[in-house]
């Protein structure tokens, strides 16, 4: 079962390569949600100060009974937030809301606000405000690890010329058509950990007749293909479900999918590709 398997961080920390994403679980349906994860096996929960449901993340952990040190609890500053001033309230919001003494890995939500995300503007000067308030807590010990979220390369390196920690892990979106090839080359050569979120196209992968093919193929449900496709891809992807048995069905990863397949599942929705595939 990979809910077992972890990764070794750039600071030495081990991080479980699979999470158990909050996202869009209103505050009332964390709680079960998150309890009945643990159940299964997750011991990785994933959350944001925006989600508004940390509080119900740390009460699950708190209450399963199982020793704080056997989990792995990731959060993250507003992407709105791009000042010192507000990053240090965030961050300590986000302590007091979790309630469990120390945040494992604590990330920038993204490198702009999000009604800007597309824009030109990189807010280059104000991350590195937020970054140096993350390393002041994180060198105080209530944070384990840093990181950054939706970062692109200049946004990284940003970072990286001027920082004392650098970021050990960039959680991006990465599933079969989103390959995000240009963003994970940059993470393995900085030896950064790469964390794939809405690995399952936002669960529109889990119709698509050729991922359902290859699924069948191999024998495994459409989401376990998705998961194992990111994990080949080297990320520790960030899953979701509010059923219990799909829950339990992510763990089941021990098969490999060709280079072949994965090849075609990268460029997925290119009409070359899709003829190339429905030739075989």
């Amino acid at each position: 079962m990979f809910f077992s398997e972890k990764v070794l961080l750039s600071n030495k920390v081990e991080m479980p390569r699979l999470a158990f994403g909050t996202w869009q679980i209103s505050p009332s349906d964390t709680f079960d949600c998150v309890s009945e994860a643990i159940k299964v096996g997750f011991r990785h929960f994933d959350t944001a100060l925006s989600y508004g449901n940390e509080a119900a993340v740390g009460m699950a952990i708190r209450k399963s009974g199982i020793p704080r040190e056997e989990f792995f609890v990731t959060t993250k500053v507003p992407a709105e937030v791009k000042s010192a001033e507000g990053a240090d309230g965030a961050i300590r919001e986000s302590l007091y809301n979790l309630d469990l003494g120390y945040i494992d890995l604590l990330l920038i939500h993204a490198p702009m606000p999000w009604e800007e995300i597309r824009g030109a503007k990189r807010y280059y000067k104000e991350n590195l405000d937020v970054w140096g308030v993350m390393e002041k807590l994180y060198a105080g010990g209530s944070i384990r690890s840093l990181g950054v979220s939706n970062f692109q390369p200049s946004d990284v390196n940003n970072i990286l010329k001027n920082c004392n920690d650098l970021p050990m892990v960039n959680q991006i979106k990465v599933h079969p058509g989103s390959s995000a090839a240009v963003t994970l080359r940059a993470a393995a050569e900085k030896g950064i950990v790469p964390m794939a979120y809405s690995p399952l196209g936002h669960g529109k992968a889990l119709s698509n007749p050729y991922v359902v093919e290859m699924a069948e193929r191999y024998g495994v449900s459409p989401a376990r293909l998705c998961l194992r496709y990111t994990l080949q891809r080297g990320c520790c992807p960030v899953v979701k479900s509010t059923n219990p048995a799909h829950m339990a069905d992510c763990g089941n990863l021990d098969f490999v999918i060709s280079d072949d397949d994965m090849r075609f599942l990268s460029c997925l929705g290119t009409m070359k590709n899709l003829k190339k595939y429905s030739a075989k």
